[in-house]
């Protein structure tokens, strides 16, 4: 589902640099997310982070910059962010793992584990009157 894709992907970009034009928020709601677990989430941002990286020293390689100076070397580092064009590559490759089957039965074991938990809570209460 949509939210908690959206937090995991949240929770993961927190230690990458995401470029600011990209949305999260879109990307939970990209159809091509669906049956992501929280691992291909994961996974998806890590390969849109190596896109941006091999494309950095792709370009590098190409001006001819050897980075033998540390200044050159953080101006490198600091530039280096994930666009959604590395996300875009990253959907490419990264397929789900959840097939449609197996989240309904998770929804489903959900469901009833809620229900237990309500179903002790009441129990619970009772004893206490």
């Amino acid at each position: 589902k949509h939210p908690e894709r959206l937090a995991i992907l949240r929770t993961i970009a927190r230690k990458m640099p995401i470029d600011e034009t990209v949305k999260l928020d879109e990307v939970a709601k990209d159809r091509r997310t669906e049956g992501f677990s929280g691992a291909d989430l994961a996974a998806l941002l890590r390969e849109a982070a190596m896109s941006a990286l091999r494309e950095d020293l792709e370009k590098e390689r190409r001006e001819g910059r050897k980075g033998k100076e540390g200044k050159e070397e953080a101006a490198s580092e600091s530039r280096l962010s994930v666009q959604q064009k590395h996300i875009e590559r990253a959907l490419s490759c990264v397929l789900p793992s959840v097939s449609p089957k197996d989240e309904q039965r998770y929804e489903l074991m959900a469901s009833r584990l809620r229900q237990s938990r309500a179903h002790v809570n009441a129990e619970g209460e009772e004893a206490k009157s």
